[in-house]
């Protein structure tokens, strides 16, 4: 998104191409996560998940937050990213590269940052699992409401 929006800014790439390939982007990462979501929950490890296991509680947390809480975090995960993006491009040092990189996992995965994308995994791996009678606010209405302001977030 970073690139796609200062690429238009600067006039080097039309809006309706930002648009189309932003499109595209998020279609094939849903779709991805959709089937990556079903075959994870094929697994072990995804069966004996509970209402107390640390991604039901994730989506919980996400799906009970207010408005503006998900376009905030969705705000602070996009400058997270973009920096890790940024600074692994223009550090020289690989051990500092790998260090950034982990760091936006970390951020992601325990402190339950907004962003669209890992939102579409997350939401889908409790979706094709029996656990998600154990979080609040499982709705597809609830669901969608909360992608949309995490998107305009991010």
């Amino acid at each position: 998104m970073m690139f796609l929006t200062s690429g238009a800014y600067y006039g080097k790439i039309r809006w309706s191409k930002v648009f189309t390939i932003l499109l595209y982007c998020i279609f094939f990462n849903f779709v991805g996560a959709l089937i990556l979501a079903w075959f994870f929950n094929q697994s072990l490890s995804f069966n004996h998940l509970t209402d107390r296991s640390f991604l039901v509680t994730a989506v919980s947390t996400k799906l009970g937050q207010t408005d503006w809480m998900n376009f905030t975090e969705g705000i602070t995960a996009s400058m997270f990213v973009n920096l890790a993006i940024l600074s692994y491009m223009l550090l020289k040092e690989e051990s500092a590269k790998i260090f950034i990189a982990l760091s936006a996992i970390f951020m992601f995965v325990f402190l339950v940052n907004e962003h669209l994308i890992t939102n579409f995994t997350s939401f889908m791996l409790i979706g094709f699992n029996g656990v998600r009678n154990a979080v609040d606010n499982f709705t597809l209405a609830n669901i969608l409401h909360q992608w949309v302001i995490v998107f305009f977030g991010n």
